[in-house]
């Protein structure tokens, strides 16, 4: 179980056909801008076909990227920037997101560890995303900040870890289909947590742990439809294990529960019982089989209610033919209800998708994907994409 300052999703559903390129930077050939830095740069070129209960809609994506790591005297630093620019049915050609980060480590000595990072990014939803509130024509661009810095610490069988942070979410006014703007006041929030983890080995493939994080939201301004704000505690803490076997199969599993407190009485506090998994199997040399299963806890636009509660089921697949073909498969369910009301929206989804690495520098893909949405008091709306595409960088 986890809750964070904002989960941003964009579910599709519709016919779309893609094209990507790709291509790798030869390793020995490639010459560094930056001495002593391992530099990795790529650009993909996406162009898709999507119909949803709307009709067809053509997307056309390029998403430059790049990726430095420097590793010296114990010291480790980490550096990636990326951007996407669409250009989507009608609309004019934008740039949708950007983000940056970053993160420094430290070895302080053999048994402990310490990293501080930052991360920044701005993004505008698609206008046919279905999230989008009722009688918005285009939602504000949002922007998310976050700083953070932890500290680990090994003796004996037992590791212990701390960690801390704050961040800032803010979303810019709404264009309304009427022409005239509402304001997001009341979406925006400074956030702030602190946490810590503390696992023990029992053998080397058997491990138990307890996680637990106290955080506090600040909001900018009172909700609209509850005429309070919505500033809150929250306490979450799991409980778990870990199973590894030859880095054949790896696995955690942990009950968890929240507890969510709102400084205005109006409103409902929370208590959230939970369970969460996952795991990795290589089922063959060339074969890998992912699942995972998982709850979060998340603020939420829809009129009326105060956060959401998201259940995510996936399943993947993953087959490497031989050093040229590989092929993919997944399916993946979601489900998120409501504190006030018995509205639920479900989202079944499933994907399949080849590769092809056409040489040491270039690749490319194909792949088609299909998602159904279930809404309550809403038609179901089904999406259907296929895309190709072609991917370039230069290590």
């Amino acid at each position: 179980m986890s809750s964070h300052p904002h989960n941003k999703r964009q579910l599709s559903v519709g016919v779309s056909a893609a094209v990507c390129l790709c291509v790798w930077g030869n390793a020995a050939s490639a010459q560094n801008l930056l001495p002593g830095w391992q530099e990795q740069y790529s650009v993909e070129l996406r162009g898709g076909l999507e119909r949803s209960n709307s009709g067809f809609e053509h997307i056309i994506t390029i998403t430059p990227e790049v990726r430095l790591l420097r590793e010296a005297d114990g010291q480790t630093y980490e550096f990636d920037a990326t951007a996407e620019i669409d250009q989507t049915g009608t609309d004019a050609v934008r740039i949708n997101s950007i983000g940056i980060g970053g993160t420094a480590g430290l070895r302080l000595s053999r048994n402990s560890s310490a990293s501080v990072s930052a991360r920044y990014g701005i993004g505008q939803a698609r206008p046919s995303d279905p999230d989008t509130p009722t009688g918005v024509a285009q939602s504000g661009h949002t922007q998310e900040l976050q700083v953070g810095g932890a500290y680990e610490q090994q003796f004996g069988r037992f590791t212990g870890s701390l960690r801390g942070g704050f961040g800032r979410y803010q979303q810019a006014n709404s264009l309304l289909a009427d022409n005239n703007y509402q304001s997001n006041a009341d979406q925006n929030y400074w956030g702030s947590q602190v946490g810590g983890r503390l696992s023990y080995q029992f053998t080397p493939r058997l491990a138990a742990f307890i996680d637990a994080e106290l955080s506090k939201q600040i909001y900018d301004a009172a909700s609209t439809s509850l005429s309070a704000k919505r500033n809150n505690w929250t306490f979450e803490t799991r409980l778990g294990g870990t199973y590894t076997l030859n880095e054949q199969i790896s696995a955690e599993a942990s009950v968890g529960m929240a507890l969510q407190d709102y400084d205005d009485a109006s409103l409902a506090d929370l208590r959230l019982y939970s369970f969460d998994a996952s795991a990795n199997w290589q089922i063959s040399p060339s074969g890998v089989v992912t699942l995972s299963y998982g709850t979060e806890l998340n603020p939420t636009q829809r009129a009326g209610e105060v956060m959401e509660i998201q259940d995510t089921a996936q399943l993947s697949y993953a087959h490497r033919f031989n050093n040229q073909w590989s092929a993919s498969a997944s399916t993946s369910l979601e489900t998120r209800k409501y504190q006030q009301t018995s509205a639920e929206v479900k989202t079944f989804g499933a994907a399949l998708g080849v590769d092809y690495q056409i040489n040491s520098d270039l690749s490319a893909f194909a792949s088609y994907s299909y998602s159904l949405r279930e809404e309550t008091a809403v038609a179901p709306e089904r999406r259907h994409r296929i895309e190709a595409g072609l991917r370039f960088s230069r290590p």
